[in-house]
């Protein structure tokens, strides 16, 4: 359906294109060169939505049949999945934002819905940044809202105020910022063992990990995981799940 209302659209268009040029020849050379400019740029505004349903329609396709052979359910996009995300963590995701390839299963014990992620308010000022592809693991806990990420580069020798610190392990603020609006109780959950394993992930992998209630969030900014890694997303970010929930303060105090 989609590729026929594309086609009809660049046919559509194409009349038109050629209605217009035929009659530039009687405008001036600037006026002219504005209209061909401006249909240059419309065509290339068509182009790239046309290839993003195409890319988007195969990858979607792609997860499903992934999402059949690791026993998870592919759900694709629309407006009960979303409701069903943002109830699951309401505090983590924003009704204001897009989601889509929705993936629900179970693995290493925990219920896992995996999805690409789009805020379409602001990608727009940060060139794609905000879009990338998040997996959401619930488990019987109680975690303080949290929000963790990895410090920039040029930030990594430098204290920078207002974040959470640990003396226990001062190279942690090296690597990450970590804020909450409760520093008690997320300086609880995040356990001398806990600080150390998330310490010995390697750093070009770039987590972000957001929690809230009995849900944690991991993905990588800027990163749509290709449909041929999304098992290795799985495999690497439920254990990564299972190591912050086993080694949680709050679970385990003398942790």
């Amino acid at each position: 359906m989609n590729t026929l209302i594309s086609c009809s659209i660049r046919h559509q268009f194409a009349l038109s294109a050629n209605h217009a040029l035929s009659g530039l020849g009687s405008l001036q050379p600037t006026v002219r060169l504005f209209y061909l400019g401006f249909g240059l740029f419309a065509l290339i505004i068509i182009g790239a939505v046309v290839f993003s349903r195409n890319s988007g329609g195969k990858r979607s396709a792609t997860l499903a049949a992934i999402a059949q052979e690791i026993g998870f359910t592919f759900k694709g996009t629309n407006r009960s999945n979303e409701a069903e995300l943002l109830q699951m963590a309401p505090t983590l995701l924003t009704g204001g934002c897009r989601y889509s390839n929705v993936m629900t299963g179970d693995i290493a014990g925990m219920e896992a819905i995996v999805f690409d992620f789009l805020d379409a308010i602001n990608s727009a000022e940060s060139a794609g940044a905000f879009a990338h592809t998040m997996a959401a693991y619930r488990h019987n806990a109680t975690l303080p809202y949290f929000d963790m990420g990895p410090v920039p580069i040029l930030n990594r020798y430098l204290s920078i105020p207002g974040f959470i610190h640990f003396e226990s392990q001062p190279d942690f603020a090296r690597r990450y910022l970590l804020n909450g609006p409760d520093k008690d109780k997320i300086q609880g959950l995040f356990s001398p063992a806990l600080l150390k394993s998330l310490l010995d992930l390697p750093p070009q992998n770039n987590w972000h990990i957001k929690g809230d209630g009995d849900v944690l969030i991991l993905y990588r900014e800027g990163k749509i995981v290709r449909a041929s890694g999304i098992r290795k997303f799985l495999d690497e970010s439920s254990s990564i799940a299972k190591a912050f929930f086993s080694l949680s303060g709050l679970n385990n105090p003398s942790a």
